[in-house]
């Protein structure tokens, strides 16, 4: 049986919401969400009486590592593709051409990537490179989408 709770989110987030209502299942998006924090949870407290062994701890870590680098490079990727999507063409040309050095330094591509990295709350500072090749990964995947179609 279903059963229905209020929530309060900020007055920024509602007008969002409210604009994109019909795109999103809100209702899956919450369940998700509050299934897998719990999942968390009760792993955690469930490690807390397991993990003994130098061994176990080192392999959770490494699969807890492995799945935030998934997750951030998955993010980084879509992110690069939305902004190829958006990119004007001399942008974009010099984005897929570019061994990224250059293109990282521009100020436009720095808060593209800065948006990525604060969707995270703490990380490595080896992760930066990851979301700046994983960005750069989606938007050569946005052109060799469209490339042939110029």
């Amino acid at each position: 049986m279903a059963r229905k709770i209020t929530l309060t989110v900020p007055d920024a987030l509602y007008s969002k919401i409210n604009l994109w209502r019909d795109a999103f299942n809100l209702s899956r998006i919450f369940q998700d969400a509050v299934t897998e924090a719990i999942r968390k949870k009760e792993e955690f407290q469930n490690r807390m009486t397991t993990d003994h062994s130098l061994t176990d701890i080192i392999s959770r870590l490494k699969k807890e590592k492995e799945g935030m680098e998934k997750s951030l490079a998955e993010t980084a990727e879509k992110a690069g593709e939305i902004w190829a999507s958006r990119a004007h063409y001399e942008e974009l040309i010099l984005a897929v051409n570019s061994g990224g050095d250059t293109l990282f330094k521009l100020p436009q591509i720095q808060e593209e990537l800065k948006k990525v990295i604060d969707q995270f709350s703490t990380l490595p500072d080896a992760a930066v490179k990851l979301v700046q090749d994983s960005w750069l990964e989606g938007v050569r995947e946005f052109w060799g989408k469209v490339r042939d179609r110029l």
